[in-house]
């Protein structure tokens, strides 16, 4: 359909991870542009048939495109998909403040530990992005980020039982 060919940008619609991992935030995108659709009879989608024939025409789509994705806050959330090494870093600093349940809940904790096993490599590691391979950096960043969201260990993750040193 028209939304969810807009969502895509262009791209082939659906997520197929062997081409890229990344989901292009396709179903939050085409979500952002059905509500902005609802709010007024007035709102419509750009036109994708034609291209633009001046440099103003070009920035009159592109200002029509992102207004449509625009929050109701005023930011333009979406899936910075990818890095691995950025989350890990979040993570340590709520373990730091003393993990406040303002910052992350329960919910959301759980929710990044799962982002972070699925994407896990099949030798047990994980890269410094979703496309690279396993990288001692990654691998540290990852697993201590799941050690800190679940002390306790229960998440079940690929990689090996923590060592511990020899006397």
């Amino acid at each position: 359909d028209a939304i969810m060919e807009m969502a895509c940008g262009g791209r082939e619609v659906g997520f197929n991870p062997s081409k890229n991992p990344n989901s292009c935030d396709q179903i939050f995108r085409a979500q952002q542009i059905k509500s902005y659709l609802s709010i007024s009879p007035n709102h419509t989608l750009p036109c994708t048939k034609t291209k633009p024939n001046t440099p103003l025409e070009a920035a009159k789509k592109a200002i029509h495109f992102y207004s449509m994705l625009q929050t109701e806050d005023g930011h333009w959330a979406g899936d910075y998909g990818g890095p691995h090494f950025l989350m890990p870093g979040v993570i340590i600093a709520w373990y730091v403040m003393g993990r406040p349940d303002e910052m992350l809940d329960k919910h959301q904790c759980n929710m990044m530990m799962h982002y972070i096993t699925v994407h896990q490599q099949t030798d047990g590691g994980w890269g410094t992005h979703i496309e690279s391979p396993s990288t001692m950096f990654g691998t540290v960043l990852n697993y201590v980020a799941l050690r800190l969201l679940d002390p306790h260990n229960k998440h079940t993750s690929k990689a090996p039982p923590p060592c511990s040193a020899q006397s």
